[in-house]
């Protein structure tokens, strides 16, 4: 059997992306809302919104998470589960989870840092995580 990891997720950005670089990488992060509806038994409608922690370290991502995605933007986005083990202040062992992901599709107009609308665009690496992006490829 083979395994895969792989996770397919369409919501709202939750607050700006934070960006940050290092040295010639960077790494942008943002959460992501993603709201379930559902009726139960005696037709009230109900819904659960999850925070989902989302990151990513590809060079052309980063920049467009930079310029074009904003708090309240809608997005598609395919990306890996990742669980990294970090020590905190107090000495204690934790975990991060978060998405890692390699593609990002703006649903609907994306305004970059100057106003100026952008089309409805695909971006995502090419040749495993090259850097790379794909442009102008409706959702």
């Amino acid at each position: 059997m083979k395994c895969f990891n792989e996770v397919t997720l369409i919501g709202y950005v939750g607050q700006d992306p934070e960006v940050r670089y290092f040295n010639d990488n960077g790494k942008a992060s943002f959460s992501l809302a993603v709201t379930e509806r559902w009726k139960d038994k005696e037709g009230n409608q109900n819904e659960k919104t999850t925070w989902i922690p989302i990151a990513t370290w590809n060079k052309g991502l980063v920049s467009i998470v930079e310029n074009y995605i904003h708090k309240g933007s809608p997005v598609f986005i395919k990306g890996k589960l990742s669980i990294r083990p970090y020590e905190n202040d107090a000495g204690e062992k934790r975990n991060i989870t978060e998405v890692i992901i390699d593609t990002i599709n703006m649903l609907g107009d994306a305004k970059n840092s100057n106003g100026q609308t952008r089309p409805n665009t695909s971006s995502q690496t090419k040749n495993g995580g090259n850097g790379g992006y794909e442009e102008d490829v409706p959702f």
